[in-house]
């Protein structure tokens, strides 16, 4: 029996690795599942009970339960661009900036002093000579987990229109979602695990709701119930936690993505 907290609630554990969900059909596959194992069709939103009503398929709303499996272990490769596109390809004159027209002792020492990683990054990306200053042995400064991911991600989501307005990121798997009902959410959340009567429907559309300071969590960590951060004080914390309660519970490939750019 799954280990539990004084007050009654399961035990997460930080550690051993993440985990990816794996849909079963019955109890029996994996019977100490904490989702619930039956469906009421009397008990889902109006729209979904619409659906069924104009003749959705009914298997639907047998008994599932979820499993987890191991996610993978390994580290993100540390940032690197492709020597094709680094020293095979082609490089078009850049008369017009100054900057790049400096010596390239000039430039790796410009780019050195910049020393807060995610812009060194930012700085790579935006021409080949610079990307080439930022392949050099011990150019870019160390990473520093959740302090550059999050730098980076909100250098992104300024009014640049770099990204387009359609996305969002979710503060839970720190990943760029769609936030438009379209194609994309309807194959998602034709998923089982969208059935739930536990489904936080609240907080599942306020991610909908355009970009409010309310839906920080994309439908996906909605249903799986996965926390959102926003300050590197609070992830910190809930990460050196060998026991989180289910309300902290923490994105399976959170780590990953915050320790490499």
């Amino acid at each position: 029996m799954a280990p539990v907290l004084p007050n009654g609630e399961p035990q997460i554990w930080l550690t051993p690795p993440p985990f990816t969900p794996a849909l079963c059909h019955s109890a029996a596959e994996h019977p100490r599942s904490a989702f619930p194992s039956r469906l009421n069709a009397n008990d889902l939103p109006l729209w979904k009970r619409e659906e069924v009503a104009r003749g959705a398929d009914p298997s639907r709303q047998k008994q599932f339960t979820i499993t987890f499996q191991p996610s993978r272990p390994d580290p993100y490769d540390p940032f690197i661009i492709p020597d094709s596109i680094l020293l095979h390809s082609p490089v078009s004159p850049q008369t017009q900036s100054k900057l790049l027209q400096l010596p390239p002792e000039l430039l790796t020492d410009i780019f050195r002093k910049v020393n807060i990683p995610y812009f060194q990054i930012c700085l790579a990306l935006t021409c080949k000579t610079m990307a080439r200053v930022a392949a050099q042995k011990n150019a870019l400064s160390p990473w520093r987990g959740y302090r550059d991911k999050d730098g980076l991600f909100r250098l992104l989501e300024r009014k640049n229109n770099f990204i387009p307005p359609h996305l969002k990121l979710c503060r839970a798997c720190f990943r760029f979602m769609p936030t438009t009902r379209g194609n994309y959410w309807e194959q998602q959340m034709s998923a089982l695990i969208f059935d739930g009567l536990s489904m936080n429907w609240y907080d599942l559309l306020e991610w909908f709701n355009g970009h409010n300071r309310f839906g920080t969590r994309c439908p996906w960590c909605v249903a799986y119930g996965y926390s959102s951060h926003s300050s590197e004080g609070k992830y910190n914390h809930q990460r050196a936690e060998e026991v989180l309660s289910v309300g902290e519970r923490m994105h399976p490939e959170l780590n990953r993505r915050m320790d490499k750019p």
